[in-house]
């Protein structure tokens, strides 16, 4: 409950857990998440970031899981929803062709399954069959110029994408990032006092996005947490509370 309250303090309108197949300890857990804010009648809203990496073996499976999802998650009240039907992030997407997406999705249709699918991409051939757009992990781009102008070039690029092909454009943000915990050598980018988030808010507003996305709440492995901790305390929850305000005005 400690985290639902703060994201809600702080502006946020929904967790996308990532989630690892039926039954998994990720698929265990939303249940619960999902349950406690259904129970509680919480405003902050959950869905799922389905992990292509680890899960889209085939496209039957894929089907199969999307359709479980959907099930039983999509008609709760507390699931994330756009005009009534549920919407799914999807890690990734660029790991299979556009061929194996297009036959996920003509399953789905077969089965009459309804759901939203924003995808993790960056490519117009991508962008013309699923319904969304985003990119989880923006750090290539902030690593390669970190005055945040090809982050900036690339979602202008990705709102014009959406635009032309009538999906929606989802821009993301983030503190910073550090994966040299488990990974070798491993990935930096300094927070630097807050810039880097600042900056990413500015450039994500000014994108005209119609949704933010945080990378990330709690990813500590990676370094991109904003949730609370003997670091940083509640800087970074403090400074999502007023770019949210910002991002809802605009």
């Amino acid at each position: 409950m400690t985290h639902f309250r703060w994201a809600e303090k702080a502006g946020i309108d929904v967790f996308i857990c990532s989630w690892w197949g039926i039954n998994s300890f990720e698929d265990k857990v939303f249940r619960k998440m999902l349950n406690i804010a259904e129970d509680h009648d919480l405003k902050v809203k959950l869905t799922i970031y389905y992990e292509t990496l680890g899960l889209a073996e085939n496209v039957g499976k894929v089907c199969r899981e999307l359709a479980y999802i959907v099930k039983e998650y999509g008609g709760s009240r507390a699931f994330l929803k756009l005009n009534n039907t549920p919407v799914v992030f999807i890690y990734a997407v660029e790991s299979r062709d556009v061929s194996f997406w297009e036959a996920v999705l003509k399953g789905l249709w077969r089965e009459d399954i309804k759901v939203i699918l924003i995808a993790d991409t960056t490519k117009k051939a991508y962008a013309k069959i699923f319904h969304g757009i985003h990119i989880y992990n923006p750090l290539p781009l902030l690593l390669a110029d970190k005055s945040g102008d090809t982050l900036r070039t690339t979602y202008k690029r990705m709102a014009d994408i959406a635009k032309k092909y009538n999906c929606i454009f989802v821009a993301t943000v983030m503190p910073g990032y550090d994966d040299r915990i488990i990974r070798k050598p491993g990935l930096f980018l300094e927070r630097e006092g807050g810039r880097i988030y600042n900056m990413t808010w500015e450039i994500a507003i000014e994108s005209g996005a119609e949704w933010i996305v945080v990378t990330s709440w709690n990813e500590w492995h990676e370094g991109t947490e904003i949730e609370p901790s003997v670091e940083y305390g509640f800087q970074y929850l403090n400074m999502t509370a007023r770019w949210v305000e910002e991002f809802k005005k605009s």
